[in-house]
């Protein structure tokens, strides 16, 4: 089987590719938003594996499961899981395009504190933090000069009042994002490693929407760090 390196994005919109330069070879699998294709960089000469999986931790789950089992079948074993793309920030320093890698993720719409023993975030079994592959960012890190940080995941917007809840209960975190906790649990169950790249967006802080405002802005830093970790990883 040959060995690929699957890159997971939540929405289309958010990679603009080079289509002189990035050729599509072939679409594997298309629902609705979520569509798994593989690809060709010319300059790099590297076949990657691109998946758009969908906003929220249901269709992360099953956009990734699908992708793994639909790659095998197309020949192909995937050997890194890379995830990209734009997040919140809970903390009013960080600025938007500033970029980080993922060390932990945390689920924060996960609540069973009515049971005793139960931390917010924690599902039965006793799983609450959810590890990026620390081989995976080590290689990362040799050529992207990111710090590390820690996310959370929900389905829903983050909003200012959420704030004092992170704070109390997630105080080594400040990036919120839908998708990358479920990508990330669901790596780790097939013994996939895999790095999650996020790019800020927007603040709870702020009072202007930066998503929208300063989209060309995030949306190029997006692109630069996928074309930079394609070409190295």
């Amino acid at each position: 089987m040959k060995k690929i390196t699957l890159f997971i994005f939540a929405e289309q919109t958010e990679i603009n590719l080079d289509s002189k330069t990035n050729i599509l070879n072939q679409v594997l699998y298309q629902y609705k938003q979520i569509s798994l294709s593989i690809y060709t960089n010319l300059v790099f000469q590297k076949d990657y594996a691109l998946l758009i999986c969908g906003v929220g931790k249901t269709n992360a789950s099953f956009a990734l499961t699908n992708a793994i089992w639909k790659l095998k079948e197309a020949g192909f074993c995937v050997t890194n899981i890379i995830n990209i793309g734009p997040v919140g920030s809970s903390k009013k320093e960080n600025k938007i395009t500033q970029t980080f890698l993922i060390d932990k993720a945390y689920f924060f719409d996960v609540d069973l504190r009515a049971i005793e023993g139960y931390k917010l975030g924690q599902l039965p079994d006793n799983e609450y933090e959810f590890q990026t592959s620390k081989n995976l960012n080590s290689k990362l890190k040799q050529f992207l000069n990111l710090e590390f940080s820690n996310i959370l995941s929900a389905d829903r917007f983050f909003a200012f009042n959420d704030i004092k809840t992170i704070e109390i209960n997630f105080s080594s975190t400040s990036l919120l994002d839908m998708e990358v906790c479920s990508l990330i649990k669901v790596a780790n169950s097939l013994n996939i490693e895999i790095a999650a790249i996020k790019v800020v967006s927007d603040n709870l802080f702020a009072t202007e929407n930066y998503y929208l405002t300063r989209m060309n802005d995030w949306k190029k830093q997006v692109l630069e760090v996928f074309l930079a970790t394609l070409k190295e990883i």
